[in-house]
Parts: structure tokens; sequence; C-alpha cells
């Protein structure tokens, strides 16, 4: 019985004594390992973490917010590329327990891809559509006085030929 008194004991020293020696996330924290890392596995950090969404934040990525979720999914990304992970193979990781939505921007496969045409498509209707409302505003913009004149000119000589013929 005394034995498993000293197991507890021993797992509650250590359960201790792993809280207070911890370091708790924080940026700081997440800085001092990237500090350690090089400039090939900072860029592929940095690229990852653009692409992923924070899941607490609007339209934020994870390197955007210091949101807790946030920083979380910081250290995943950075224990991920710590074991050797390809940039695919992280973002499989991702995929796997959050979905598609964890991305920033729209998948393009599939039906997806509309999510990235239809703005295009949309602006050339804008375009179009300016382009002919702006046409035939020209062709109905008032008359300057001269062009009165010419115009009725004109319609007077047709009647008086009209008469006289």
């Amino acid at each position: 019985m005394t034995s498993i008194r000293h197991i507890y004991l021993a797992a509650l020293v250590g359960l201790i004594s792993c809280t207070i020696y911890s370091e708790p996330l924080s940026i700081t924290s997440l800085h001092k390992r990237i500090v350690g890392l090089d400039s090939d596995t900072v860029t592929r950090y940095q690229s990852l973490g653009d692409q992923l969404r924070c899941p607490t934040c609007t339209g934020l990525s994870i390197m955007q917010s210091d949101a807790m979720f946030s920083l979380q999914i910081r250290s995943a990304v950075l224990d991920l590329l710590e074991e050797g992970h390809s940039d695919k193979g992280i973002k499989d990781f991702f995929r796997q327990r959050y979905g598609e939505w964890i991305f920033r921007a729209p998948p393009t496969a599939g039906f997806h891809w509309l999510a990235w045409i239809l703005p295009a498509i949309l602006l050339v209707f804008a375009l179009a559509a300016l382009y002919f409302k702006h046409r035939k505003s020209e062709s109905l913009r008032p008359m300057t006085r001269k062009e009165i004149l010419d115009q009725m000119q004109d319609e007077l000589h047709h009647y008086r030929q009209g008469f006289q013929g």
C-alpha cells in the first residue's frame, strides 16, 4: 500500500514541478523558439501561419492574432516544423482537425473554383455596364445652342423643300 502512495506522491510532485517550471504559452515563448530556427524554417512558419485562420478572431490569421487559440496553433505549427513535416503535411494535419474552414483562402479544386472566378466575371460585367451606360449618356447629352439652331435650320430647310417641290 505504501508503494502506491509513493507512486501517487511522485506523480504529484512531478506534476507540480512541471507546472511550476514550465513556461506558459505566450508570444515571448514562441519568439524564443523561433529565434533558434534557420531562416528557411522561419519563412515556412510565417507562410503557414498567414494561411491559417484564427478560430476565435474574425478575418485574422494566426500570425495576426494574440488569442490563446492562435498561440496554440502557432505552437503546433512550430512543433510540426521541428519534427520535419512538409508544408503539405502540416496543412493536411490542420485540415483533418478543423476542415477546410481553417484556411483563409478558399480551396481551388472542385466547386470552390467558383469563388476564385466569380469576382472576375462580376468585374467584367460591371465594367461593360459602365461602358454602355457612359456611351448611352453621351448620345443623350444636352445640345448646345449652336447645335439646336443648326438642327432647327435643317428642319426648316427640309419643310421649305417639301412645300416648294
